[in-house]
């Protein structure tokens, strides 16, 4: 698995391409606002594009999605537990003050626990990990988790934003994300890489007792 990451918008928001060198089939992960980079690296190594698979709906997230559905043919795929984030978009940029010129997509398919998403020798499965959103889900392979905004290096997501919970979120991560193998590299939606043994050892967050 050969993974790139995208640094996008004014929210430095994390998108990524995930290959298979051999068939030279690609999965797109969160492509945020102006995806011309993502978009060129598909063209230039000749990828093909099975699925465009989002963790949640808030904007940052989201931005890029008709884009790369126009230019890829991929088909959308999202937690239906998000959808009303999605279908709030317009809200979501006059609360931020984003530049409103943009398409609401589609969702094509729908994210549910167990979900597995493949392409060549890849498998990615969801995991249903709410708590930043309802409908936040993250996606592990052998060796990876993409997290979306569930963990951060040294954080965690937010939860003051429309249907955030820190109860919720913190039994995410403690029922799904950090029974994961210690040496799983973490993919966020902002931010570096961790793992998840660096996590636990020092993500205040993670440790017993802590409330939000």
């Amino acid at each position: 698995m050969h993974v790139k990451k995208f640094v996008l918008g004014v929210y430095e928001e994390n998108s990524y391409l995930i290959i298979d060198d051999e068939t030279r089939e690609a999965i797109v992960i969160d492509p945020g606002e102006g995806p011309s980079a993502l978009l060129e690296t598909i063209s230039a190594l000749k990828l093909t594009v099975k699925y465009i698979l989002n963790t949640h709906a808030h904007i940052d997230h989201v931005l890029g999605v008709e884009e790369v559905k126009k230019k890829t043919g991929a088909p959308f795929y999202l937690c239906e537990k998000d959808i009303f984030l999605l279908d709030a978009l317009p809200a979501q940029a006059e609360m931020l003050g984003v530049n409103a010129d943009f398409i609401v997509p589609t969702v094509d398919g729908n994210i549910s626990e167990g979900d597995v998403f493949e392409v060549g020798s890849i498998s990615l499965k969801a995991l249903e990990t709410p708590g930043h959103s309802p409908g936040s889900v993250s996606f592990v392979s052998d060796d990876s988790l993409f997290a979306g905004d569930a963990l951060f290096a040294g954080s965690v997501g937010r939860i003051d934003l429309p249907g955030g919970s820190w109860d919720i979120l913190r039994s995410s991560l403690q029922e799904k994300i950090c029974v994961l193998d210690r040496d799983t590299v973490v993919y966020s939606g902002h931010g570096p890489e961790t793992t998840i043994g660096k996590e636990l050892d020092s993500n205040p967050y993670l440790q017993p007792g802590v409330s939000l």
